[in-house]
């Protein structure tokens, strides 16, 4: 045997283990009860540790090549593996947008040299892709991602066949996505209401802070959820909405399920722990899109985690630097949208634990065992198993400590500035990858090159 892991608290699918996971050529061969002596060339005993199945990041931003000075996929990767994240689904925002299958595998290859844990990629759906949709499934993607309102100004070239604004196009296509099999994820925004809404902040002179809040109302999301829920029951088609911010557009997603629509759901942490109030303190260093809503919104959207209508958690990492945050500090239109999140999700989510919100049961379903099964690899990742990879995060869910962007991993750890001094309870320890230590207490103990592009089955 390769490896032992000895721990009183294994998270299955079907509980709380007390024992052993044998783990041979990469794989989890045995699992066992704490009385079972397996012999093994390396045994890591985590007494009082929680071993939770190593997470599945749902949407990351890494966007290597195309900007290297925000991140590449080595830190980015090396970011992930000290959050216990051990596969990425990485968005076709990049230089180029993915929308060709020529691309896709471009940036397949890139990974493949580079990274420290495993990934998957997403091509674009937009309409300017639809010719290679299929090509691009053939390439292995495994998902499309379409944003429903036009770029930002000066990265348009990020967009290219990633959005589509127009609906007799989107309903059209949607028809020939379903014949991929694969989901097809939504920025769910409404172009006109954004628009126009930011329009008129701007004739009456509102660069402020709170004016990105405002030009990016609820209403232009759920109008967008409500759309694409009707559509999906129309054509068939898989769909997934991304980032949810709101318990309305979560209200909308759980009545669609209901009636049996093809819909799943994801949200993020900093949807969940953050509000607006983070908006107006840090401004540039805590622009996202869709923005940060209400305190009120953000503890309504709870209710829709823990009745299971969120299907499971990302932590859309979106990288920039300094120079192009700080765009934004008189006039908030100017800052690129997004921050890390790699390092803080995990520690947010055990603190939530630790707190009673969600039980570790609750918690690999939502950042793993579910984003396994809705994204097809479910034969290889997402759950302690035997059969599976043995992707591992060990955890220690009692240590209390502060988390603090000077100390994050991520080539953008200068913009992280919104997590500082935020108590949590529970720290990554160590992360393995198909059976490989490849974080271990603050070391990186892999080298890139070691993840692997991950296919759906």
């Amino acid at each position: 045997m390769d490896l032992v892991i000895r721990s009183n608290r294994i998270v299955t699918e079907d509980g709380y283990l007390n024992g052993v996971i044998a783990v041979n050529d990469g794989k989890i061969v045995g699992l066992h009860d704490a009385s079972t002596e397996v012999e093994a060339d390396t045994v890591i005993d985590a007494p009082g540790s929680v071993v939770l199945p190593g997470v599945i990041d749902t949407h990351t931003h890494i966007r290597y090549p195309g900007h290297p000075e925000r991140e590449d996929f080595v830190t980015g990767t090396q970011a992930a593996a000290a959050g216990g994240i051990t596969t990425l689904f990485e968005m076709p925002i990049s230089t180029p947008g993915v929308r060709t299958a020529e691309i896709v595998r471009d940036r397949m290859k890139y990974a493949e040299e580079s990274c420290l844990v495993d990934i998957g990629f997403y091509a674009g759906g937009g309409h300017q892709a639809r010719a290679q949709y299929q090509p691009m499934a053939d390439a292995g993607v495994v998902a499309y991602k379409i944003f429903l309102h036009r770029p930002q100004a000066g990265r348009e070239h990020e967009f290219e066949g990633l959005y589509t604004i127009d609906d007799g196009y989107l309903y059209e296509d949607l028809k020939q996505l379903r014949k991929t099999g694969r989901l097809v994820c939504f920025h769910a925004e409404n172009d006109d209401i954004l628009e126009v809404a930011r329009k008129e902040l701007e004739e009456t002179l509102r660069i402020d802070y709170g004016a990105h809040a405002e030009s990016h109302p609820v209403i232009a999301e759920v109008e967008a959820v409500s759309r694409v829920i009707l559509f999906a029951e129309d054509t068939g088609a898989m769909v997934g909405i991304k980032h949810v911010t709101s318990p309305h557009s979560a209200k909308l997603i759980k009545e669609a399920k209901q009636r049996g629509v093809p819909i799943v759901a994801e949200t993020c942490p900093h949807y969940l722990f953050f509000s607006n109030d983070e908006l107006l303190k840090y401004g540039p260093y805590a622009k996202i899109n869709p923005p940060l809503r209400s305190a009120a919104e953000r503890d309504g959207l709870w209710e829709y985690v823990l009745d299971g209508t969120i299907d499971y958690i990302g932590t859309d990492h979106a990288p920039f630097t300094v120079e192009e945050k700080e765009r934004g500090k008189d006039n908030i239109f100017l800052a690129p949208s997004g921050i890390p999140g790699f390092e803080a999700e995990l520690p947010l989510l055990l603190t939530a634990a630790a707190d009673g919100k969600l039980d570790f049961l609750q918690l690999s379903k939502l950042t793993a065992t579910n984003q396994s099964r809705i994204f097809r690899v479910d034969d290889r990742k997402g759950s302690i198993a035997v059969g599976k990879d043995a992707d591992l995060a060990i955890v220690n869910p009692d240590v209390k400590w502060t988390l603090d962007h000077n100390t994050m991993v991520t080539k953008a750890k200068e913009i992280a500035k919104i997590y500082d001094g935020i108590e949590v309870q529970g720290q990554v320890e160590t992360t393995l990858v198909r059976g490989t230590v490849v974080y271990d207490r603050g070391v990186f103990k892999a080298n890139p090159g070691h993840g692997k592009v991950v296919t759906p089955r």
